[in-house]
């Protein structure tokens, strides 16, 4: 299942600066959201990793998985479904 937008969570928490970040974007393959978001990742200029449900089961357990795409910043769920911009801004900012 595929969203395009639901409650966030982990917004207003504050991120160390000058320190890389590990983002994951985690979805299933025939999430149409998927690319959008790699593209607005990629246009902040943010390096991030791409795990598939389907290659990597324990994520579902992990992160409790009921849609798709999560963005996972240091192994903490940031966005379920598509995150609002000023989400990537922000993550651009403290990176």
């Amino acid at each position: 299942m595929c969203i395009k937008s639901s409650p966030k969570r982990g917004t207003g928490r504050r991120m160390k600066k000058n320190r890389t970040m590990k983002i994951i974007i985690a979805a299933t393959k025939t999430c149409t959201h998927r690319p959008k978001l790699e593209e607005q990742l990629q246009d902040a200029g943010l390096q991030y990793e791409v795990m598939y449900f389907e290659d990597h089961p324990e994520l579902i357990d992990t992160y409790k998985l009921k849609t798709s795409p999560l963005l996972i910043v240091d192994n903490k769920v940031e966005s379920v479904g598509m995150p609002e911009h000023s989400q990537i801004t922000e993550l651009k900012n403290n990176n």
